[in-house]
Parts: C-alpha cells; sequence; structure tokens
C-alpha cells in the first residue's frame, strides 16, 4: 500500500458517474484532482456556477495545517485549475487568529442571493480545543475573474452577523434547534 511511506493519505480525488437504476457506479473514473503539497485530500464538495464547477476539498490533517482549497473547470471531469490565492481559508498562517484547524468547508448561497461558508474549526483555550471541533460561518465575495474569496482575504472570524435578514422567517424547528445550541455553548463558555 504506497499510503504506508508516504505522509499524504491521499492520492487525490476521483470522479465516477452513479447510476441509479442498477445503484451502484458505473462507467469510467476520473481522477480530477491530485491534491496539492498540503497533502490529506479529502472531502469534496462540487458546485457549478457560472459556466464553472468548482471543486472545493479539505486538506492538511484536521489539526493546524487544516485548510480549504478550491479549484476549477469548465468540464465536469477537468482539468481543473486552482485557485490563484491558494488556499481558499486556513489558520495555519495565523497564529493569533481566536480560530484555528479551519478547513472542510462549505458554500451556501442564501435567498437574498449572498454567498457564505460553514467550516469546522477549533477555539484553543491554553493550547486545548476543549469544545472539540466547533462550526464557523464566513461571507464569500466572487473575485471579477470568478473566484470565491472568503471574509475579504482576512481570515477566519470569531463573529459574524447572521446570515439571513429576518431572523423570524427561518424554519420554526431549526430556529428551535439554533436556540437551543446556542444556550449550551453560551453557558459552556461562561461557566
Amino acid at each position: 500500500d504506497y499510503r504506508l511511506d508516504t505522509p499524504n493519505k491521499s492520492s487525490g480525488i476521483v470522479l465516477q458517474e452513479y447510476d441509479a437504476e442498477k445503484k451502484k457506479l458505473d462507467g469510467p473514473i476520473y481522477k480530477i484532482f491530485a491534491g496539492t503539497e498540503l497533502a490529506k485530500t479529502e472531502a469534496p464538495h462540487l458546485y457549478f456556477r457560472n459556466g464553472y464547477y468548482y471543486l472545493r476539498t479539505a486538506e492538511g490533517g484536521t489539526g493546524r495545517g487544516h485548510s480549504v482549497t478550491v479549484c476549477r473547470a469548465k468540464k465536469i471531469t477537468g482539468p481543473y485549475e486552482l485557485d490563484p490565492g491558494f488556499p481558499m481559508l486556513t489558520a495555519s498562517d495565523k497564529p493569533a487568529s481566536t480560530l484555528q484547524c479551519t478547513g472542510h468547508g462549505s458554500l451556501v448561497q442564501t435567498p437574498s442571493g449572498r454567498w457564505y461558508m460553514t467550516y469546522l474549526c477549533t477555539r484553543p483555550l491554553n493550547g486545548a480545543a476543549i469544545l472539540g471541533r466547533e462550526t464557523a460561518l464566513d461571507p464569500i465575495t466572487w473575485t471579477a475573474d470568478g473566484w470565491p474569496i472568503v471574509n475579504d482575504l482576512k481570515g477566519p472570524s470569531a463573529i459574524q452577523k447572521r446570515p439571513f435578514d429576518n431572523f423570524h422567517s427561518f424554519p420554526p424547528k431549526y430556529l428551535t434547534f439554533f436556540l437551543v445550541i446556542v444556550h449550551l455553548i453560551h453557558n459552556l463558555t461562561i461557566s
């Protein structure tokens, strides 16, 4: 097994069609992204926007090197070009940031058209992430040439405005869950 001799336990991202009738993967396998020097490439998400397929991956492991990488292609099978601002998000070069170990991002668009990225992170306290991995949210803007930018290139933010205009339009079952989680986190952080 090649993975025994390398720190990169991933050989990249492959794509294969799923046949719903046969209930199995079928057809050719395409290696669409080999990953970067950050290694440990995983958790692919594909998005289609303005004529491009955007492949978003997690890289660098889940510790201090955790990062979000994005690349894009005109065809779903590639070739994919790496974001010139690579990595899309990391705190590995921001040791003073409140949020660390940032990665595994997912892009979302609100009904009003604004874009955000949710991602995993930690908030170390005296060197330990006592709450484990948490979820953070930062705004996404798009460059003139179509690349997503997180939080105006400021890095992860510890405080963010809510992404929806009307808090009361949030479906009640989700709102209740959200408020319970916020209450639990608040009580944990002030105790």
